[in-house]
């Protein structure tokens, strides 16, 4: 039987089973991977709280547990962010230009880079979950109401990332893309963070090309 440490409660919110240690709720609990429900199972003197199947589930996914999981958590992040004023910040590693050469080599010279945090709510303040965006359905996007061209791909990979997969597509459109690797419940907190680095908690695409709004990427 598939045990999970979460699970969707009536209002449709992530349930944490450790949260509930002692305190079950009456309510009931539904699976991320099948829509099933799921008994709280949280008062065990042995086993740490988990959620279990309330009748067998032989097609439940725990690669779909994750995936829609992971998206749950990311769009309650970020939109507690946007209810809230707090930011939802990516950090992003911009080059840095010598142009004292610029006359003899006819180009600036890259001589390193430095780190520069963005504001992802000041800009970004519609999400959309598996919306189409033209050729593409991300997991998760981000857009900017004001400047409908200005957007961000928000992409969850259980098994393979976007670069192993179809949806390198996505990457190679240039599209601006926030890649989460998850492997299992322990990856979660990097979905939970609210301040993301290069190459550290998330990998960036795209990020890059000149933006519309210079107080942006």
């Amino acid at each position: 039987m598939v045990l999970y440490r979460y699970a969707k409660g009536t209002n449709d919110l992530i349930v944490d089973a450790h949260g509930l240690a002692g305190t079950p709720s009456p309510d009931p609990y539904f699976c991320l991977g099948c829509d099933g429900e799921l008994v709280a199972r949280v008062n065990g003197a042995i086993r740490t709280p988990h959620f279990a199947h309330k009748s067998h589930q032989p097609n439940c996914s725990s690669e779909t547990y994750l995936h829609r999981l992971a998206k749950k958590i990311f769009v309650e992040t970020y939109q507690a962010c946007l209810a809230n004023g707090k930011p939802y910040t990516i950090e992003l590693q911009t080059p840095h230009f010598c142009s004292q050469c610029v006359v003899e080599w006819l180009k600036p010279c890259k001589v390193g880079s430095f780190a520069v945090a963005h504001d992802l709510t000041k800009y970004f303040t519609e999400i959309l979950i598996e919306s189409r965006d033209g050729a593409f359905v991300p997991d998760i996007l981000l857009k900017n109401p004001a400047q409908p061209n200005e957007k961000i791909y928000i992409e969850i990979c259980v098994t393979h990332s976007c670069s192993d997969s179809c949806s390198d597509s996505k990457i190679n459109s240039g599209a601006r893309v926030i890649e989460f690797f998850i492997e299992d419940d322990s990856t979660l907190n990097n979905v939970r963070a609210t301040y993301l680095a290069q190459g550290g908690d998330a990998c960036f695409y795209g990020m890059n090309y000149p933006p519309l709004n210079n107080s942006l990427l």
